[in-house]
């Protein structure tokens, strides 16, 4: 099974497991000893193991994500940069309230085996400190971070 096909079974996965709770679909399509990292935020981290990995998910999305008035996770391209990595460009959005926030963010992504190994969530720092500042004032009570 390709990178893509991977990411992209693992991103449909996600989005489900976002609205039903049903995170072994999540997990199902996760190394065990995959390995997660977000970087360039003050939330950035890194999470080794397929457990900790959802268990992080879960906890950024009920801490922040689900008080939200709306979420989105767009795939805006995939770019595949040998047979088990590719790069995808995202954009996350949140709204709250009449205020909205988009960020783009890049996922580097390793596959193996029709499983994922390996996500680094990318965020580009001259974008960060727009949305530090609009996650200040409108969502200052909430917590992003998976740890």
């Amino acid at each position: 099974m390709s990178a893509i096909i991977a990411f992209t079974n693992y991103f449909q996965a996600f989005e489900a497991a976002v609205a039903t709770g049903r995170w072994e679909d999540v997990a199902d399509h996760l190394a065990e000893d995959v390995h997660y990292a977000v970087l360039n935020v003050p939330f950035a981290c890194e999470l080794k193991g397929r457990n900790q990995v959802v268990a992080g998910m879960q906890r950024s999305l009920a801490n922040f994500d689900h008080h939200m008035d709306a979420r989105l996770l767009d795939i805006v391209s995939l770019s595949r940069l040998d047979e088990t990595r590719l790069r995808a460009e995202l954009v996350s959005g949140y709204e709250r309230g009449d205020a909205a926030l988009r960020i783009p963010v890049s996922m580097d992504i390793r596959a193996v085996d029709g499983r994922i190994t390996e996500l680094t969530d990318i965020y580009d720092p001259t974008w960060v400190a727009g949305a530090l500042s609009w996650l200040a004032t409108h969502a200052s009570d909430l917590d992003p971070s998976y740890q």
